[in-house]
């Protein structure tokens, strides 16, 4: 049975302005109505939470505008919506858990601790999301491009990249848990996974692991997921599980030649990066990919990445 809580809800301090199967977006009325609704909010059928806080007048100043949350499945609660009548008693808007259910307040976003690495797609740093490990990473403004558009294009990639990252997850691939996702400041804030990076492997463990990152491969391509950036830097091995990190470069696809491109890049680090082992690391990859897509889909995008090899601006790989 899933587990359930009731919200009170004083209308003149809550308003709610649309529904939808994913969330819900809200009006409050005062920054103290605010920190009383930090809490997960969930609609019956959620499987993505998405809660956006709107504040009128100057409190914009004070608390961002929205804030757009992720959880783990396993964080998920299922609620029941009621009006709270102020003429029963009481000020303001209660939440009164039923007694069953183990309500968790929601953090406010993390403040950034170290530095770890700068990229193209944004700052990396490392911080904490209440007692865990957490990476922070930040889409940071670009000051030659139109500021209105370049807001947009940053908030449009940090909620496309933790959308694809809990569709990853979903399909069965292990990747970093999203803890919060920051619309306004365009960060995402995900568990740290600690470990090795596969490109400081070599030899028969590369091989190895090369044969999982295929079938990792094979199953984002499967449910429409191009990563992008298929390189063995962005996986990383943390006990014994394999994690695929970094969907900055992501996109929802079932285009072959999508798919090729991934192939294509992994290809071109494996020759680049690990040249003694990029015959038997390149075959182990196709064979972990096949097992994951069926032979026919790779015979498809093998042939797929051979014609993007032959194009004049590529470089033949060996």
């Amino acid at each position: 049975m899933p587990v359930k809580q009731t919200f009170f809800i004083n209308r003149p301090s809550f308003q709610t302005l649309e529904t939808s199967p994913r969330g819900m977006l809200i009006m409050v009325s005062s920054i103290c109505f605010l920190k009383s609704m930090i809490r997960p909010l969930v609609l019956s059928n959620a499987s993505l939470l998405v809660v956006s806080v709107r504040m009128p007048g100057p409190s914009l100043s004070s608390l961002q505008s929205s804030c757009l949350s992720f959880f783990s499945p396993s964080m998920f609660m299922r609620h029941t919506l009621h009006d709270y009548n102020p003429t029963r008693g009481g000020q303001g808007a209660r939440l009164l858990p039923d007694p069953k259910t183990t309500s968790k307040l929601l953090p406010m976003p993390p403040c950034p601790v170290r530095l770890l690495s700068r990229g193209a797609e944004g700052d990396i740093y490392l911080t904490e999301w209440g007692s865990r490990a957490a990476v922070l990473k930040i889409r940071r403004a670009r000051g030659y491009r139109n500021a209105d558009l370049d807001a947009r294009l940053r908030k449009r990639r940090t909620v496309r990249e933790a959308e694809i990252i809990r569709q990853a997850r979903s399909a069965g691939v292990p990747v970093p848990v999203v803890f919060f996702v920051d619309t306004v400041e365009c960060s995402i804030t995900m568990q740290h996974v600690r470990g090795r990076p596969v490109s400081s492997f070599s030899g028969a463990a590369l091989v190895r692991l090369a044969e999982q990152i295929g079938r990792m491969a094979g199953t984002l391509h499967k449910n429409g997921i191009m990563h992008g950036d298929l390189t063995t830097s962005n996986f990383i091995r943390s006990g014994g599980t394999l994690y695929a990190i970094d969907f900055g470069l992501s996109a929802r696809t079932d285009k072959p030649e999508d798919h090729a491109v991934d192939l294509r890049l992994f290809k071109e680090i494996l020759n680049s990066a690990h040249v003694r082992e990029m015959e038997k690391a390149w075959k182990g990859f196709l064979s972990g990919y096949g097992s994951a897509v069926g032979a026919a889909r790779l015979g498809r995008i093998t042939s797929l990445v051979a014609e993007i090899e032959a194009r004049g601006r590529y470089a033949t790989v060996v």
